[in-house]
């Protein structure tokens, strides 16, 4: 019987393309590429999309019937719980996915892993129950090893798990997942730009983690990391940020010369990005090191 996955490799093939080149077209792994033309998995949603844009063939349109209803079933799902973890409404998103899941068969890890990830967030975010959180967010991971099948929340999970060690003052266990997110993103290719907007935050947030261990070399390499694609992406994000958190390091160090100039890059990307909360850092920080000296 034919399957609309037999027309993806049919397409691949007929443009000449090796599964390792469709990876760099799509961002998909090879590995999960391969699970999809052997009719191990199912795509759903964002991977039919990005093999649809790479292949320039409408996959969406050749779908069974049952597989385009269930895709857009499930799409719909995401999307309602999504918005209610954006408004933090986290009381009717986990009453949404236990209610999904009952009516799901899960047999797909990938859809099995979406709503772990949920649960883990809901729980770490939402409650503060960090050893729930991190129960859900270990069976992300784990699945992920097993499927080889990288999505965007496989990544969201480590860095979340990350997040909930930081928060319990596991520095050590929060830098390791830090670094294996970072990791992770290494063998995603060609990803969206919200992505690489994702890869600033959690390259931040590790230089803060570092910092917490007084790991300064790190920490500045992290953060310097940052500043590069900040600029590169045109991010005002954690860009003023982390010009101040340079600035300070290189006071502690008793290098004031550095230090102001960082500072005074802090200082313009304020006045640039109207940002009083980065002009009111910078003006503190001036006051405490000019009362030192």
């Amino acid at each position: 019987m034919y399957d609309f996955r037999d027309k993806i490799k049919e397409l691949r093939v007929r443009k000449g393309l090796s599964q390792k080149e469709l990876v760099k077209l799509t961002g998909i792994t090879q590995a999960s590429i391969s699970q999809i033309e052997t009719k191990k998995v199912m795509p759903y949603g964002i991977t039919i999309k990005k093999l649809s844009k790479a292949l320039n063939f409408d996959f969406e349109g050749i779908l069974p019937a049952s597989v385009a209803a269930n895709n857009a079933r499930l799409m719909i799902q995401f999307e309602e719980i999504e918005a209610l973890l954006q408004e933090k409404d986290y009381q009717l998103a986990y009453q949404k996915i236990n209610e999904n899941i009952l009516i799901e068969e899960l047999t797909n890890l990938s859809i099995q892993k979406r709503y772990y990830y949920y649960l883990g967030l809901i729980n770490v975010r939402g409650y503060q129950e960090y050893g729930v959180g991190l129960f859900h967010y270990m069976q992300v991971i784990c699945m992920q090893k097993r499927s080889l099948f990288i999505e965007m929340f496989d990544i969201e999970a480590l860095y979340e798990t990350a997040f909930a060690y930081q928060q319990m003052h596991k520095f050590d266990k929060a830098s390791y997942f830090y670094e294996e997110a970072l990791l992770l993103v290494g063998e995603v290719k060609e990803l969206e730009r919200w992505d690489q907007l994702k890869i600033i935050e959690i390259n931040y947030y590790w230089a803060q983690n570092e910092l917490r261990l007084k790991n300064d070399l790190t920490a500045l390499d992290l953060l310097e990391k940052v500043i590069q694609l900040s600029l590169n992406y045109d991010s005002s994000l954690f860009l003023g940020q982390a010009n101040l958190d340079i600035a300070e390091l290189y006071y502690q160090q008793n290098n004031p010369d550095q230090a102001s100039d960082y500072l005074a890059t802090a200082k313009a990307i304020g006045h640039a990005y109207q940002n009083e909360k980065i002009l009111q850092k910078v003006a503190l920080l001036s006051q405490s090191e000019i009362s030192e000296f």
